[in-house]
């Protein structure tokens, strides 16, 4: 177990094709959300260890650096969760990168 810090009810998590994330998501209620993805698409979702009880801040600061670290064109995803735009994104980036030092993703 990774550990993981606790600031809310939020799951992030993806979907590997022959080990390689091809989609990442994040929810409040990831038992509907995978659900939903194996119904419409035949995916099976799941969640990433150690992101499973963040806000909902963090879950989408989380979904974004992997999107980016993964490649928005190598992904399923058609957005990235915050906007290069958006005045938080750079706080988004930090925390995302924060969080997923913390369980040792990087490593």
């Amino acid at each position: 177990w990774w550990g993981g810090i606790i600031t809310g009810t939020y799951t992030v998590y993806w979907y590997l094709v022959n080990g390689v994330p091809r989609y990442i998501g994040q929810t409040s209620n990831f038992i509907q959300r995978a659900q939903y993805h194996l119904e419409t698409k035949g995916w099976l979702v799941e969640p990433i260890k150690g992101l499973q009880r963040l806000s909902s801040f963090d879950a989408r600061a989380v979904e974004q650096v992997l999107i980016e670290f993964y490649g928005l064109e190598n992904l399923y995803n058609k957005i990235f969760s915050v906007s290069v735009s958006n005045p938080l994104y750079p706080e988004a980036i930090k925390r995302g990168r924060e969080i997923l030092n913390s369980i040792g993703f990087f490593r």
